[in-house]
Formats: C-alpha cells, sequence, structure tokens
C-alpha cells in the first residue's frame, strides 16, 4: 500500500513538473517581449539597443506574418492531402507551392539577425558567436532553443 502510494505521489510530482516545463517554453514562445528581456539580460543590452532591437523584431513580424500565416495553410492542406490519399503528384504540387514562401522567410529572418546582430558591439557579437543559440532566439522567435538563451559570463 505504501509502494502504490509513494508510486502515484512520485508520478503526480513529475507529471507536474513537466507540464510546467511544457508552460514555460510555450509562454516564452509566445511572449516576444519575455523573450527580448530574456535576450537582452544575456547580451546586457543598452536601453538603446533594446529599443533598436524591439523595432527590428516587431517590423520583421509584421512583414513575415503574410508568409507565416500562407505557409501554416499550406502545411495543413499538405497534411490534409496525404491523410486523403492525394496521389504524389498533388502532394508534389503542394510540397513545391511551400518552397519559394519557406525561402522568402528564411530570408527574412536572416535579414533580421543581420540587423540585430549589427547593432551589438564587438563584446556582444562575440558572445553571439560563442552561444549562437542566442542568434536563432532572436531570429526564430519561436523555437530552435530560444528557452535557453541565459548565457554564464
Amino acid at each position: 500500500m505504501k509502494r502504490t502510494f509513494l508510486t502515484l505521489t512520485s508520478s503526480a510530482i513529475l507529471t507536474a513538473g513537466m507540464m510546467f516545463a511544457q508552460t514555460s517554453a510555450a509562454a516564452l514562445r509566445h511572449d516576444p517581449q519575455r523573450r527580448m528581456n530574456r535576450i537582452a539580460a544575456a547580451l546586457n543590452l543598452t536601453d538603446a539597443q533594446k529599443a533598436q532591437a524591439q523595432s527590428i523584431f516587431q517590423e520583421s513580424a509584421n512583414t513575415t506574418k503574410p508568409l507565416r500565416k500562407q505557409l501554416r495553410q499550406d502545411r495543413m492542406a499538405l497534411s490534409k492531402a496525404a491523410k486523403a490519399g492525394a496521389d504524389q503528384n498533388q502532394i508534389t504540387a503542394l510540397a513545391n507551392a511551400m518552397g519559394p514562401l519557406s525561402s522568402q522567410l528564411a530570408a527574412a529572418r536572416a535579414t533580421r539577425s543581420a540587423k540585430f546582430y549589427a547593432l551589438l558591439t564587438p563584446e556582444q557579437q562575440q558572445k553571439v558567436d560563442q552561444h549562437p543559440r542566442l542568434l536563432r532566439a532572436a531570429a526564430y522567435g519561436r523555437h530552435h532553443g530560444q528557452e535557453q538563451t541565459t548565457v554564464q559570463n
């Protein structure tokens, strides 16, 4: 009886911990201000740099929103076609339509990263060079390790 109780308690604690970790990562992905604060803290950005970075990220978000929306719709259409048993030609056509959009989005993200990198001091650039996840977090915003933007000095 005691063993069953301990097993159930341990499982509940582990489950709660995993749910909290997922919630934290999800909150960070969908909270640009929180992401910006973590990047700013990791790189010790000045107030002027924070304002410039915020502007860069907001401009990029606004310009890439239609691309991201279209890609999301295309991914859903591709998934739906695959589940419906579409033939190879239909699946290939849907996938090929996503290619140019993916390229445009990648270019926009690289441009955003370049603008952000250019506003950094040489010391901050060195930190980014040593910890590439910082720039990926700034570039992608939603994924690719942004929850690990803390850098030890």
